[in-house]
């Protein structure tokens, strides 16, 4: 490990930056980047963190602070699990509660702080964490699979030969709320799938999001558990489980992939994977292309709640990246909008399709559009399984959302918002952010349908909805 060194992490998309010192003489964190956090916009901070982590480091070095980088060796001490630990009890986060121009900033301790919040024993299974499975048979009485008790998977009321969708919530969720309200009914209605709903609710309350990052872990080794437990049963095949997790229930089904031994997964599908405490340099706590035989991600909120960077084989970024047309400047709606077009890219007769660019970058500055791209790609559950790269898409604000192909009419509007955005990022910065990505657009203001994506959350710190 190296000594005497600090870390500049991103702890929560509003803007914050925290830099954690490992020497005992310098246990504390910089106030630096919180002051120049709260001279901008909350909205503004998050695409220019990487400008203000160069900022830290160099206020740091002048105060003879030592500065270093981690390296591959280093990679445990990113891990979310690790951060707690590495915070100490006596630390402090501090974090924006409520975001924009009138959130508050609240100094809470690193773990432990709050009466509901839980970090179990790391064992399988854990009554923390149940299965529930939904056919058409049983959706009004799911039956619960657990592994503890095998003949509750054998003789469960299995669609026999269907596919099996398993749906894994985020923070503050359950096993009906997002995304299995949109998600769970799509599949019912659309074929006669076996969807497996997790629920690990009770290690993810608010406001227990650091707590909840160290159970990802846990969680996605339960899963791995009953999956491996169903295919050593004979109740499906391993190539027909198809995983589906929306903000921190991505992360767990990337998770999965470390601990299951039946083989790997056909599919994992990330909906807008969480960003805070994900930003790590190994890819063993996130999601990434190496968790399955085909990773699909869907980015809605990207920067903000939800992962900027790529983190599958084919990788969607719809309209402004980071803000959706229909939602407001609301980042609640604006990541909730991605298990809501899953749902309806499973019976969509339109369909979400998409457009190639080499870059976030080059699609920001209008380096490609539509007509430079050789092919369009669809997006969501018909995705197709050998498609690579990364695209970006256009929606309607309202339900219908999918626009079908015919995606050109969106561009310039939606590129006119962009640029006028992200000029304006620039400009406050003086060019010290250039390249660290853009802040957003604002898309088409109000909608009513927004409501109907979001009704199934709960509002906190960092909520999935």
């Amino acid at each position: 490990m190296l000594e005497n060194c600090c870390y500049v992490k991103q702890c929560y998309g509003q803007g914050l930056i925290i830099v954690v010192f490992r020497d005992d003489s310098l246990n504390k964190k910089s106030r630096h980047c919180r002051s120049v956090s709260r001279t901008m916009s909350a909205r503004a901070a998050a695409p220019l963190l990487a400008a203000l982590a160069v900022v830290v480091i160099a206020v740091l070095r002048v105060h003879g602070a030592v500065v270093a980088t981690p390296s591959d060796e280093d990679d445990d001490v990113l891990d979310p699990r690790k951060i707690v630990d590495l915070l100490g009890e006596e630390d402090y986060l501090d974090v924006l509660v409520g975001g924009g121009e009138d959130g508050k900033w609240l100094s809470l301790p690193g773990f432990g702080i709050f009466d509901n919040c839980i970090r179990p024993e790391a064992e399988c299974p854990n009554g923390n964490i149940t299965f529930w499975l939904y056919t058409r048979e049983t959706v009004g009485q799911p039956e619960q699979l657990d592994v503890a008790v095998p003949e509750s998977i054998e003789y469960a009321r299995w669609s026999r030969g269907k596919p099996v969708k398993v749906l894994i919530h985020g923070y503050t969720g359950d096993k009906d709320y997002s995304p299995n309200t949109e998600i769970r009914p799509a599949y019912l209605n659309y074929s006669d799938y076996n969807v497996i709903s997790v629920d690990w609710s009770p290690l993810a309350p608010s406001p227990c999001y650091v707590q909840a990052t160290y159970n990802v872990a846990l969680v996605g080794n339960c899963t791995a558990q009953l999956l491996d437990e169903m295919v050593r049963l004979g109740v499906t095949r391993l190539e027909d489980i198809h995983v589906v997790g929306f903000s921190l229930g991505g992360q767990v089904a990337g998770n999965i992939a470390n601990y299951i031994q039946s083989g790997q997964l056909t599919r994992i599908t990330g909906l807008d994977p969480a960003l805070p405490l994900f930003t790590t340099i190994s890819t063993a706590p996130r999601l990434d292309a190496t968790d399955a035989e085909f990773v699909d991600v869907i980015h809605t909120n990207a920067g903000w709640k939800g992962k900027l960077m790529p983190s599958g084989h084919l990788d969607f970024y719809l309209n402004s990246i980071i803000q959706q047309p229909g939602c407001s400047w609301d980042s609640s709606c604006d990541h909730a909008r991605a298990p809501a077009y899953f749902a309806e890219s499973i019976a969509s007769p339109q369909g979400f399709w998409g457009f190639g660019c080499s870059s976030i970058i080059t699609f920001y500055t209008g380096l490609c559009t539509p007509d430079d791209a050789a092919e369009l790609v669809l997006m969501g559950e018909h995705a197709n399984s050998s498609a690579r790269g990364v695209y970006f898409a256009y929606t309607n604000p309202t339900f219908p959302f999918a626009k079908g192909n015919d995606i050109g009419d969106a561009v310039q509007a939606v590129h006119n918002a962009t640029n006028h955005v992200g000029e304006a990022a620039v400009n406050a910065t003086s060019g010290a952010a250039e390249g660290a990505g853009a802040a957003g657009a604002a898309g088409a203001a109000g909608a009513a349908e927004a409501a109907n994506s979001v009704a199934a959350h709960r509002p906190s710190l960092h909520s999935d909805s």
